[in-house]
């Protein structure tokens, strides 16, 4: 998380950064919106913006606002092609209610966004101003949206949620209390106005070296859950109401970024360090990869891993995010260093034409580190027609964070 808020470079697009954009020939990117920073509309994105009906993005920033506790915005599409998208601020973090967002939003019933809190650990201290949190749109126009503190966690927050079965949000919350993390549900309230029930699925012991899970956990068939631990990791429902979860370390290695369900039940996953790269890091702990699981062919067996690419740290990126898998199976992600400028990147994963050859992978564009952003800490998500939607914690006009639209 610490390696999030290592944000560079100011400024906007030099003269010769331009000189080199228009030898490569002029990329398809669109920044919808520079953030102002201040109490004005918050800055530093650091999640993937939720796209809503009409086309509607949602998002967190982890700073910024009234308090500095970051905000939770939307923006709207221009009523007219050529106008600029209109951002919103909707809620204002405290501090009581939650501090510094990191995770995507989920929309439920009604339009209602769910989300977390990092919050802080003072020195010497436990965390505090971690929370899951609901937001309820107005039910007249002009209205405030009404935040609503659904549960107080002991530490770290989630970086995101999810909806499961009867309307339950699943996460993966680092070091709680006396252990390096779990895996969790909160269960909603029978009545309007009660508070949601937290029920542990897995409490990660510190064995494993203090690695905490991370999310978002991904939900496969049978409620089977996935989340990374250091690796990726299975836990299985119970065959009883009230049995214990059951959990299996599926494979791959260094700080994966949560992992995505591709055809055959395949699991694609980016790890932020690690892999064969060399110029990353003063030389040591890799450029990151990105890899493959291949669920077993029968019952019990071995998940096969499958390196798919070694970024070098050069102009293919380094420090990759999470991925977005696309149609057949191509993959899109954000490498948050490393490209032309090492700004960071986004860059396509194309599958082999024959089974068993390379897979190719394709720098679609590179940050300047100037106006059109500068490392994105998030992946990336679809909108309307195929258009790819993501933000940038740092670059342009104020040095605080960018949501762009980019044409693949």
């Amino acid at each position: 998380m610490s390696d999030k808020r290592n944000l560079i470079r100011a400024g906007l697009l030099s003269v010769a950064a331009a000189a080199v954009l228009c030898a490569q020939g002029t990329p398809t990117l669109t920044t919808l919106y520079s953030f102002k920073g201040g109490d004005h509309d918050g800055m530093n994105p650091y999640a993937a913006v939720t796209v809503a009906k009409g086309g509607v993005l949602y998002g967190t920033t982890n700073k910024g606002g009234k308090d500095n506790d970051g905000v939770v915005y939307s923006l709207k599409p221009p009523a007219s092609p050529g106008e600029p998208w209109r951002e919103k601020v909707l809620f204002h973090f405290q501090g009581t209610d939650g501090a510094f967002p990191e995770g995507s939003l989920v929309i439920g019933a009604n339009g209602v966004l769910y989300g977390t809190t990092e919050g802080q650990v003072p020195y010497g201290g436990r965390a505090f101003d971690s929370v899951a949190f609901s937001l309820t749109p107005p039910s007249a126009s002009g209205d405030p949206w009404a935040e609503t503190v659904l549960y107080n966690f002991d530490c770290c927050g989630p970086d995101g949620l999810v909806f499961g079965p009867g309307g339950a949000l699943y996460g993966a919350q680092a070091l709680a209390k006396s252990t390096a993390g779990t895996v969790f549900s909160l269960a909603p309230p029978a009545s309007t106005g009660s508070p949601w029930t937290e029920n542990v699925l897995y409490s990660a012991p510190n064995r494993r070296g203090g690695n905490p899970p991370t999310g978002p956990v991904v939900i496969g068939n049978d409620g089977v859950l996935f989340f990374s631990m250091y690796g990726v990791y299975s836990l299985t429902p119970p065959a009883s109401p009230g049995g214990a979860w059951t959990e299996a370390a599926l494979g791959g290695e260094g700080n994966t970024s949560g992992v995505v369900i591709g055809a055959g039940g395949v699991l694609y996953g980016a790890t932020t360090n690690g892999g064969t790269g060399t110029t990353c890091n003063g030389g040591q702990n890799g450029c990151g990869t990105v890899f493959a699981l291949t669920p077993p062919a029968s019952p019990g067996g071995a998940w096969t891993q499958t390196v798919l690419h070694n970024f070098t740290g050069e102009n293919d990126g380094s420090n990759p995010n999470g991925l977005l898998i696309g149609p057949g199976d191509v993959l899109y992600g954000t490498t948050q260093l490393g490209g032309t400028f090492n700004s960071g990147t986004i860059y396509s994963l194309t599958p082999p034409a024959t089974p068993g050859g390379e897979w190719t992978e394709t720098v679609l564009y590179s940050f300047t580190g100037g106006a059109d952003g500068a490392e994105p800490v998030a992946g990336l998500v679809f909108g309307p027609g195929g258009v790819l939607y993501g933000t940038t914690a740092g670059g342009g006009i104020s040095n605080n964070g960018t949501v762009f639209a980019f044409q693949p």
